[in-house]
């Protein structure tokens, strides 16, 4: 919705002009229907009455005089139209004169009054009263012609009516005058509102108050009062910027400096720990006594704990930090869960203690970070087989369809010294120990509880503990993951036969979700070979990873656009923007590489990517 602007203009139309016109044509319809109807009402009134003396008049047989009578009225009163004579016999009824109306009033033509002629007759004494009789002899009509009497009726009333128009407009003009000097101040105002509507910068230099105090409008002075508030919110704020600006480049300093202490430390620490880690093998070789044997075992035993820490500070670190990210592949849950089982049945064996896995759901391709969540689920069967002595550990798996996603739950169950409900948000805190005197028959090979759950949020998950001491404890972890076997993009590459040029195999291992989506992965390292390859086979599209240089890009393009005849190979080339200009990223599509892609751009999803290229290959 448009903003109105509040100009003299505008005010004068709406307030002024308008209202001024509106009850003074109000006015004149007023004094017009009153005056009109009053006039005709006189006329007929009058009318009537000449009617009257005619009648008695026409009584005395003297056509003379009654001519004259008439002829009189004619010259003297031009609002008459006619004035007629209707004789009658005695057995006609007597007419009666039709009610002058409104319409016929401002409408109307004519207008005819009648008057019945009435002859008295001698007395006649019939038995004891005498009898007067009389006789109808006629009518006189007299018709009024209405549109005389509205037009004299207009120029008797022309002069008032100039007059009064002179003395309005008059009236208006000077409404108007003093309207333009109030509102002089207005379109200032406005374009002041303009630049705090439009968040610009407002100073009070912009608009100046009059000098007269009385003349100054209320909301100017809340104005210029919101004005130095503004000014004064204005200098704080600048004040908190510069202040903020200082906080945290001392902030980032100190970051800086911590980042570089801690990683300093850390390399200390490892450091430390692998000349401790030396001198405990060279003493392993040597001829001990048993003591010394155990003094070893211990200082073994601590160094293993001291360095699992370290490890799982530097990790806690880089999620703080925001550098481990999740890296999306597929992978079947129930074998995951089973390689997991088979890594920890040893240490449940040590402790002679049994591992069980029960899956309750069939094979399936889920797509998200397997690495992290075997880091997960390993780390709590560990945690479960640490603090348990004697009984069980179970491990329960189930999946639950959704309508775009499936929820995978993994129990982790055990029947050990089990937890208090008071410590059930501790044990997420960095190296809480219900009890600290526990002895450590596992040594530590995963991560801690509050490493888990930095993990588990990392992914979007949910972990929730449940435990009875003496009895056991149950931590049970939920994921949001995607169904691969049911998604589209599995046979979106059927029949597809890619080509990736790399000189890194971890970067061949990438093109996996390409594998998982139909497609046939052929790679190389050598471009000799790529180009003999490709020029005794059919590829949909070869993929030029972006650590190859951009000269041996151009001369395998180069010559593999020779050698090709009725099978054109697409080209994709994932390049890094600070290693290709624009003028050679055009060299290369004029050789003949069709798509570029920015390898920098990170989250790229799969289904996009997929997509991408069967766009590409359509």
């Amino acid at each position: 919705m448009g903003i109105k602007s509040l100009n003299y203009q505008y005010l004068s139309k709406r307030f002024v002009v308008m209202p001024f016109f509106l009850v003074l044509v109000l006015c004149f319809f007023v004094y017009l229907f009153n005056d009109v109807c009053n006039t005709m009402r006189e006329e007929a009134t009058h009318i009537h009455s000449i009617n009257h003396l005619l009648t008695q008049t026409a009584t005395s047989q003297n056509q003379t005089l009654i001519a004259a009578q008439v002829k009189y009225l004619s010259n003297t009163n031009p609002q008459i139209e006619s004035i007629n004579f209707f004789p009658v016999s005695s057995a006609q009824e007597q007419l009666t004169n039709k009610k002058l109306d409104l319409p016929t009033m401002f409408f109307g033509k004519y207008y005819g009054l009648s008057e019945a002629v009435i002859l008295q007759m001698p007395n006649i004494v019939t038995d004891d009263e005498p009898v007067k009789p009389t006789q109808l002899v006629g009518y006189v009509n007299t018709t009024l012609n209405l549109t005389v009497i509205r037009s004299q009726w207009f120029k008797r009333n022309l002069p008032m009516f100039v007059m009064m128009i002179i003395v309005s407009l008059l009236t208006l003009i000077v409404m108007l005058l003093f309207l333009k000097k109030a509102t002089k101040r207005l379109p200032v105002l406005e374009k002041l509102s303009q630049k705090i509507l439009h968040d610009e910068e407002v100073v009070q230099k912009d608009y100046h108050l009059p000098n007269d105090k009385q003349a100054v409008w209320l909301y100017e002075k809340a104005l210029f009062h919101l004005l130095d508030k503004q000014k004064n919110q204005h200098n704080q704020l600048a004040q908190l910027n510069r202040e903020i600006c200082l906080l945290k480049d001392e902030s980032f300093k100190q970051i800086e400096q911590h980042s570089i202490f801690q990683n300093s430390l850390s390399h200390e620490f490892k450091l430390s720990l692998n000349h401790i880690e030396v001198g405990i093998k060279l003493l392993k070789n040597q001829y001990i006594s048993n003591e010394q044997q155990d003094a070893i075992e211990m200082i073994d035993t601590g160094m293993d704990d001291l360095n699992a820490k370290l490890s799982q500070l530097i990790r806690l670190n880089r999620i703080d930090k925001g550098q481990t990210t999740v890296e999306l592949c597929q992978f079947n849950p129930g074998h995951l869960l089973h390689s997991i089982v088979e890594k920890s049945q040893l240490l449940a064996q040590q402790k002679q203690l049994s591992l069980e896995l029960k899956t309750y759901h069939a094979d399936y391709v889920l797509e998200g970070d397997a690495k992290k969540i075997d880091t997960i689920v390993s780390s709590l069967i560990e945690n479960a087989i640490k603090f348990t002595e004697y009984g069980s550990v179970t491990v329960v798996s189930q999946l639950e369809h959704l309508k775009k996603n499936i929820r995978w739950t993994i129990v982790v169950e055990d029947t050990g010294i089990g937890i208090d409900k008071q410590n059930f948000t501790n044990i997420f805190h960095p190296f809480f120990q219900i009890n600290p005197n526990t002895p450590r028959t596992v040594k530590n090979t995963t991560v801690g509880l509050f490493l888990v759950k930095k993990l588990v949020h990392l992914l979007n998950g949910d972990i929730e503990v449940a435990s009875t001491p003496n009895q056991g404890s149950k931590f049970t972890l939920q994921f949001l993951l995607k169904d691969w076997d049911s998604r589209q993009e599995q046979t979106l590459l059927k029949d597809k036969h890619f080509v990736v040029w790399c000189k890194d195999t971890a970067l061949l291992s990438q093109t996996q979700h390409l594998i998982n989506s139909g497609a046939r992965i052929q790679g190389f390292y050598d471009s000799q070979l790529l180009l003999n390859y490709l020029k005794n086979n059919s590829v949909d599209m070869l993929i030029i990873m972006y650590h190859i240089p951009k000269e041996d890009v151009m001369r395998l393009v180069t010559s593999l656009r020779k050698q090709e005849t009725d099978f054109r190979t697409l080209i994709a080339y994932y390049y890094l923007p600070k290693h290709l200009n624009a003028i050679y990223a055009e060299a290369l599509k004029t050789a003949g590489v069709d798509y570029l892609e920015d390898a920098s751009v990170q989250n790229v999803g799969l289904d996009k990517h997929i997509k991408r290229l069967m766009r590409y290959l359509a």
